[in-house]
């Protein structure tokens, strides 16, 4: 086995032909350097240089070598960058997978704010992807947490709860239920609720929208997703379930009533990590989100 340092050494010095310019270019002394090259020749049995006091060059072995050696010199460049970004990323970025559907939740943007407030803007990084894609990310160490919406009860992972939601309806405002204080699921038999694509999120969609369609509402599938969801609700005058009125998860059609429904279901989500031993600046990320937790939840709807 031979010392990788001697030989991106002796590249140096093969690249400048001179040992005074190679001490120069890896900031060492020149006396210690052409020690090291010796070594390396002693090591491998033949010469790599022919010197002399006008000039140093390569011996047929010595062009070889460096022919080989350059690409090593490439590779060793390329992992120490990689090296510096892996340390950097450790002690002063947190890598966030978030779901589409997260991106109302208030609880989320108060965890990042904070720990940008003491860590700095750059200290937080955020990548979006559907939840089956975050989780497998999650263990692939791709990421540090990621927020997703239940269920989290992965073996390999810890949950945190950040946010608890109460579902509820948004209704036209000519439709009868308009007039109604608060109705119950089973009532909505035979009425059009409008939904995103169940295969963008087949959980979320059955816990938001399971118990509607079990009770005989009829659902009307939104291929666009939530962006175009209020819109064809108002053209076509589509009941809509929406989480944590008034702080909902989508932007309310015009003149729309709001209506409360009686032992509404209820959506949870929640930051998930690893279960290992996490470094210092993922803690302090988790113990900021603990406490952003503990207040979301104190008024929040039972589970």
């Amino acid at each position: 086995m031979f010392d990788l340092d001697l030989l991106l050494r002796f590249a140096v010095v093969a690249e400048e032909l001179s040992f005074t310019k190679a001490a120069t270019r890896l900031h060492v002394d020149q006396p210690w350097l052409s020690r090291q090259i010796q070594r390396l020749e002693n090591q491998l049995g033949f010469p790599l240089f022919i010197r002399s006091t006008r000039s140093v060059t390569l011996t047929n072995e010595g062009h070889v070598l460096l022919a080989q050696v350059g690409e090593l010199a490439l590779v060793a460049d390329k992992t120490r960058a990689t090296i510096r970004e892996m340390i950097r990323s450790y002690n002063e970025l947190i890598v966030v997978g978030v779901n589409p559907t997260t991106y109302w939740l208030p609880e989320r943007y108060k965890v990042i704010e904070r720990f940008q407030a003491r860590f700095g803007p750059s200290s937080v990084k955020l990548v979006s992807n559907y939840k089956p894609r975050l989780i497998s990310k999650l263990r692939k160490h791709l990421l540090d947490v990621a927020v997703i919406p239940e269920p989290f009860d992965f073996h390999d992972l810890e949950a945190l709860v950040i946010h608890r939601s109460e579902a509820s309806l948004l209704v036209p405002p000519d439709d009868p239920l308009a007039t109604r204080e608060s109705v119950d699921i089973s009532e909505l038999a035979g009425k059009r609720i409008a939904t995103t694509n169940p295969n963008l999120g087949a959980e979320l969609h059955q816990r938001k929208f399971g118990r509607f369609i079990d009770a005989g509402a009829i659902p009307v599938v939104i291929p666009e997703g939530d962006s175009a969801l209020t819109y064809v609700a108002s053209v076509q005058k589509l009941l809509i379930v929406v989480l944590s009125w008034p702080d909902c998860d989508l932007i309310p059609p015009p003149n729309f009533v709001h209506v409360r429904l009686t032992a509404a279901p209820v959506v949870q989500f929640a930051l998930v990590r690893r279960r290992e031993p996490p470094r210092s600046l993922l803690n302090r990320f988790w113990e900021m989100a603990r406490a952003v937790s503990v207040e979301a939840l104190a008024d929040a709807p039972a589970a």
